[in-house]
């Protein structure tokens, strides 16, 4: 037992070190091959006291009696500061045998605290949610997740700057290189001012193949997408009336007579189609499917009564 209280010492104190000098880290290394000497209980154990250790930084962090909205907009910065983490002290997780999967199991207990931070969070603003802020947090937790998933395929994980990305105005705005969540966000915004042609914003990043952290966090936003659908039902219901107010009556040409309008709406649905499944495909995506329904029906009630 005395021999396990000093390497578990060892380790903690480690922990709490920026820079590790070599000498320690191949002590440290020797000391692994002790511990899975000993017992796997004690490997276990050893394990869990490092993800804790590193967590309760972490809660004490990003814990705080903040607005829940204010809560949400930094969601980035949890991400930030745990992919700077692992890259940071990456010569101390080194030490471990890759076979202990300690990074992967410390990307794990991260991710149950955020769940349960953001669940709590989304929770607070459930009667009146802030849909922008809502999408922009899902958008970097679905990132995130991604890159940790190609973490556990031995891919690694790039740094990027919390805060996002500042829009001045005035200044040309690339849509193309916008996240989805902002495109959402300026769409509504412009109120659909921009009714003709292909927009940018059909262009977006194409959805990551699922992996061991896939929905780790993200599942929690589900429940609260409904102010998502809403809006995007509203938005749609906005492009019925202007397009059926505007219509000519004439046909798009081809072999087929279809009016103008019909094609546009179509293609509007499609968008909005495209939007939701790179963000879910679960229970958000079922609902907004009824809101196509309400859509259609909409629009074929306004034609009959130009009529």
């Amino acid at each position: 037992s005395g021999l396990r209280a000093t390497i578990f010492d060892d380790f903690i104190y480690a922990t709490a070190k920026e820079d590790i000098p070599p000498e320690t880290l191949d002590k440290l290394s020797h000391a692994c091959r002790v511990v899975e000497a000993i017992d796997a209980h004690v490997k276990d154990e050893l394990v869990s006291r490092i993800c804790n250790k590193e967590m309760s930084a972490y809660q004490q962090i990003f814990s705080t009696n903040e607005a829940a909205s204010a809560k949400l907009e930094k969601t980035d910065r949890r991400y930030a500061w745990m992919k700077k983490l692992l890259t940071r002290k990456q010569a101390f997780w080194d030490v471990f045998p890759k076979t202990w999967e300690v990074s992967s199991l410390l990307c794990t207990t991260f991710c149950k605290i955020t769940k349960a931070h953001l669940s709590e969070t989304l929770d607070s603003q459930r009667d009146s949610p802030d849909v922008a802020s809502l999408l922009k947090a899902l958008h970097w937790t679905l990132d995130f997740e991604k890159e940790l998933n190609l973490m556990a395929g031995g891919g690694e994980i790039s740094l990027w700057e919390a805060g996002g990305e500042a829009e001045e105005e005035g200044e040309p705005v690339d849509e193309s290189e916008l996240t989805e969540a902002e495109l959402i966000k300026r769409k509504y915004q412009a109120m659909r001012k921009e009714k003709e042609g292909e927009p940018a914003s059909a262009a977006a990043p194409s959805p990551s193949k699922e992996g061991a952290f896939s929905g780790s966090i993200s599942s929690c936003f589900e429940a609260h997408l409904k102010c998502y659908v809403e809006l995007e039902e509203k938005s749609l219901l906005e492009t019925v009336d202007g397009l059926v107010n505007e219509e000519t009556w004439e046909a798009e040409g081809g072999e087929n007579n279809v009016i103008s309008s019909s094609v546009q709406v179509f293609l509007d649905i499609k968008k909005s189609l495209k939007r939701c499944s790179l963000l879910t495909k679960g229970q958000t995506l079922f609902d907004l499917s009824s809101s196509f329904k309400v859509v259609l029906q909409a629009y074929a009630a306004r034609l009959i009564s130009r009529l």
